[in-house]
């Protein structure tokens, strides 16, 4: 799966050039998808992508075989809900992980009753929580993978299509695909609550069996 971006702020001509330029780049004639890129999304830069010109161009480029889907990126999920609306965009790319869950409570809902694809970002923290952890409990990576631990939480997420886990050297590649391999997710963390009612009563059913 051969993936690319566009930023947000280009108009019509703009994402075209740039998808043109992104082939030549990587010797290619499709890419399989083609995603505009932001961090968080204004009412603004909302009306911009609907009508402003990106869009329109990604969907001119899909028809022609040019990409095979449209996705969209952002740091920020909930700014990325009033794209759902729209069927175009088949692909979402949202930070979620351990350290932050805000995409649990709005965006994973409303995509999965939209039956979109969602590509978790920044899955393994970029490291901040193993650092954290580091200071706050320097016994924890010892005692069990917190890589791992991030991964895992992701991938036992049904909403979740994939997660884009970075590395820099070929070793980390191995390291990663063991860390999963032959597992299968305990629970569903869909299903896990979230917000402090929905714990305590959550707690008080497992208490009364």
């Amino acid at each position: 799966m051969l993936a690319s971006k566009v930023w947000y702020e280009l108009d019509h001509d703009g994402v075209i050039d740039s998808v043109h330029e992104s082939l030549h780049r990587l010797q290619t004639d499709r890419i399989d998808l083609m995603q505009i890129h932001g961090r968080m999304y204004t009412p603004a830069d909302v009306e911009h992508v609907l009508t402003g010109g990106p869009l329109d161009a990604l969907i001119e480029l899909r028809e022609a075989g040019t990409i095979g889907h449209i996705g969209i990126t952002t740091e920020e999920p909930w700014s990325v809900l009033p794209f759902l609306e729209h069927d175009a965009i088949e692909v979402y790319q949202v930070a979620y992980n351990i350290i932050y869950q805000a995409a649990a409570n709005h965006f994973l809902i409303q995509a999965a009753e939209k039956n979109v694809g969602v590509v978790s970002m920044r899955t393994m923290t970029s490291g901040v929580f193993q650092r954290e952890a580091a200071f706050l409990a320097p016994g924890w990576q010892s005692a069990h993978d917190l890589y791992e631990v991030a991964l895992k939480f992701v991938l036992s997420d049904t909403r979740v299509t994939s997660g884009i886990v970075g590395m820099r050297w070929p070793e980390e590649v191995e390291r990663n695909l063991a860390l999963v391999e032959g597992w299968e997710p305990e629970t569903d963390f869909a299903r896990m609550p979230r917000l402090t009612f929905e714990v305590y009563r959550a707690n008080d059913e497992q208490s009364e069996r």
